[in-house]
């Protein structure tokens, strides 16, 4: 079997290779990606976790006093 036999089989299969390539590129670009957050929003997650904490721990340990 010569070369140029096998030339529509390898067109297929390079077709394919490529489609795939295309598919994972789409996927990590969408899903595959993502932004470190901010050191701001770092800080503001840490202080909302906080208040979540104290506001959980007043109501557990109720009014003081």
């Amino acid at each position: 079997m010569t070369l140029l036999a096998l030339a529509p089989g390898l067109q297929v299969a390079f077709g394919i290779m490529a489609a795939l390539l295309l598919i994972a590129g789409v996927i990590y670009v969408v899903w595959g990606r993502q932004e470190d957050p901010t050191p701001e929003e770092i800080e503001a997650q840490a202080q909302a976790e906080a208040d979540l904490r104290a506001e959980a721990a007043r109501r557990t340990i109720g009014p003081t006093g």
